[in-house]
């Protein structure tokens, strides 16, 4: 259900790792999303609610580093998720902004 795959050498500095997270599962069921510095950018391929936010299939989202707990609650009896994660502060070399003022965001990516 839960896979990781390793970077390439070049962006191992940066990303941490992908991941995917497919399968059956039962409507409701709750995944812990750590806090552990790190951001990600999730893909949805089913519906998942995140934090009270409804995350839309075939929609893209930023979470930011996270320091309080987050739960990610599945809203169909599927879940089909794709995730970049990068490294602590390992986005910070695409972005212009800095990543604390990101911290426990939750956004789509057309945000």
């Amino acid at each position: 259900m839960y896979k990781e795959y390793l970077p390439c050498h070049i962006l191992a500095p940066y990303v941490d790792r992908y991941w995917e997270f497919k399968g059956q599962t039962e409507q409701g069921m709750q995944i812990k999303l750590s806090t552990d510095g790190c951001t990600d950018f999730m893909f949805i391929l089913e519906s998942t609610v995140n934090h009270g936010i409804m995350m839309q299939p075939y929609h893209s989202y930023f979470i930011g580093p996270m320091n309080i707990c987050s739960t990610l609650i599945t809203s169909s009896g599927t879940i089909n998720t794709f995730g970049v994660r990068f490294r602590p502060c390992g986005l910070s070399r695409f972005m212009k902004i800095s990543l604390s003022e990101l911290t426990n965001i939750r956004l789509s990516v057309n945000d």
